[in-house]
């Protein structure tokens, strides 16, 4: 792991770091396979386990994606196979056991956001168990989950939830770039229409415990109310997922306020802008420095996403949209009164969206807050990842800022895939 982080800055590391990364593959590989001959598992392999995690994190560093993929299959395979002679482990092991399936939920959150099917690569070992250690049930009233997550100190369930927008909405791009029209593909698409519906009530229903329920973290730079705030700042993703891909969603009330939903581009004007303004103000509140900030390079994506300016408004200065350093200062950045559902800025205080030059304003000052906060977690973060986050997010407002006729199908899965800027974004 120091080898992979050192290579950046010293170039003649990557040799090194590629012969050591080989190593761990080799001895993870031959634990797999004594794994394999043993027979019942009598004890939680905790060793394995952790490798497998700290082995496919790193493997996102350097753009190893197949292999980020590979990793996370084995260590579902494992976790099944556990979860199979669970009762016969020590209370420690099953204490583990539950870290290590919720750890593996959020990894496959990270991977299912850059965007692989599961069936894509190939596996070391065997891996013939269920891929999904948590199969995920939207029929299920209660969800024991929303206890804080190991690895994100945010709940599981929105975790969870967070995960299952992402798998609908790619799912649902994917078919659509297909232009499949046999029956059963059209009941596939139906199927994905209607759990984004159920997703979606999940999500606003969504609610978190008070401050004062929740204990102290134990780290100066993660305050509670950090975690609290990047849970919200989740949930707001996922339905901003949502409605950006599925905008003749039927419900009538968004998180923020009640919205009349007619047209696309009225979807935009009054649900999606409004909420990428609104997440983007409330990850402002957490620091680059905070210890939580693993998990905000994939909150910026999505506040990027719904940052789009109306038709018509390609005068809006280039500098500011893509976030450069010359453009609008982030010292105008908006804040968001919930009560009335206006803006305030050192501009004025005015409605949401009454003129263009508003909509020029208040999306510019977001843009610009995005790509200057990503700028600081290249500082603090390992460095590739965070430079592949900047340039999908400047592709994606490109996209946006080119669409002339205002059509509204660009789609960030799209470009992520078109041209392949992706990374384990966390």
């Amino acid at each position: 792991m120091s080898a992979a982080y050192m290579s950046n800055q010293a170039p003649q590391m990557k040799a090194t770091a590629f012969q050591y990364m080989q190593a761990a593959m080799n001895a993870i590989t031959s634990e797999i396979l004594v794994l394999n001959t043993r027979g019942i598992m009598q004890t939680l392999p905790v060793g394995v386990l952790f490798a497998l995690v700290c082995m496919g994190t790193i493997f996102g560093w350097i753009n190893r994606h197949e292999l980020v993929k590979r990793l996370l299959r084995n260590t579902k395979a494992i976790l099944s196979e556990a979860k199979l002679h669970s009762q016969s482990f020590s209370p420690s092991d099953r204490e583990m056991l539950s870290f290590f399936v919720s750890s593996t939920q959020y990894w496959d959150t990270l991977v299912t956001f850059m965007g692989y099917e599961d069936g894509s690569v190939a596996t070391i070992g065997d891996d013939k168990s269920e891929d999904m250690v948590l199969p995920f049930d939207l029929n299920v009233t209660q969800h024991p989950t929303l206890t804080p997550h190991p690895w994100t100190g945010i709940s599981t369930l929105t975790s969870q939830l967070f995960c299952e927008s992402i798998k609908c909405c790619r799912s649902f791009r994917k078919k659509m770039k297909g232009h499949e029209e046999d029956p059963a593909s059209m009941l596939d698409t139906l199927d994905v229409m209607a759990r984004a519906e159920q997703l979606e009530v999940m999500l606003k229903q969504l609610e978190y415990p008070n401050l004062d329920e929740i204990g102290e973290t134990g780290d100066r730079l993660t305050p509670r109310q950090h975690l609290i705030e990047a849970a919200e700042a989740y949930r707001l993703s996922a339905l901003l997922h949502l409605y950006q891909t599925f905008p003749n969603t039927k419900t009538e009330v968004s998180p923020i306020g009640p919205f009349e939903i007619a047209r696309d581009d009225v979807i935009w004007g009054d649900r999606v802008v409004p909420l990428a303004l609104y997440l983007t103000n409330l990850l402002k509140k957490i620091p680059p420095e905070s210890g939580s900030r693993s998990l905000l390079p994939i909150l910026y994506i999505a506040a990027s996403t719904g940052l789009r300016f109306r038709g018509g408004l390609l005068s809006a200065p280039r500098t500011a949209a893509l976030g450069d350093s010359s453009g609008l200062s982030a010292d105008h950045a908006m804040f968001h009164d919930s009560s009335d559902f206006s803006w305030a800025s050192p501009h004025g205080s005015f409605d949401a969206f009454t003129s263009m030059s508003e909509d020029i304003i208040l999306i510019g000052d977001a843009r610009h807050l995005i790509m200057q906060r990503l700028g600081l977690l290249e500082n603090c973060l390992y460095p590739k990842p965070i430079e592949i986050a900047k340039n999908l997010v400047k592709a994606i407002w490109e996209a946006y800022d080119n669409d002339l006729f205002d059509q509204h199908d660009v789609h960030w899965a799209d470009i992520m895939e078109d041209l392949g800027l992706r990374s384990i974004f966390g």
